[in-house]
């Protein structure tokens, strides 16, 4: 019997902890078989680290269409100035939906 593959997409906000962003990668990028792991950011450009550089994922909200989960690694809550875009929170609401997998990471 052939599993199919979980696709898990880890959405990088503003103000987002680079470690933390980079851990649903090394934990199921090991696993290649059972996991394709994504990152995206809410418009497809790049957000703003806790610290003092900016991340630029490959992948804009089109990739939460698509997700069977969705990682929301922690982030600064004082840089995520006027919310979630539209989009993105449209797209997360129909990922909660469709698949009810959605995990927000805390710091």
């Amino acid at each position: 019997m052939q599993s199919s593959i979980h696709r898990l997409v880890v959405l990088a906000l503003d103000g987002v902890y680079p470690f933390e962003l980079g851990t649903a990668h090394r934990v199921f990028d090991e696993l290649p078989e059972r996991y394709e792991v994504v990152t995206c950011t809410p418009d497809g450009r790049p957000v703003r680290s806790s610290s003092d550089f900016r991340v630029a994922p490959d992948h804009g909200p089109e990739a939460l269409e698509r997700a069977d989960t969705v990682v929301i690694p922690p982030f600064d809550l004082r840089l995520l100035d006027d919310g979630l875009p539209a989009p993105t929170a449209t797209a997360l609401a129909e990922t909660g939906r469709t698949t009810g997998k959605i995990v927000l990471v805390v710091r």
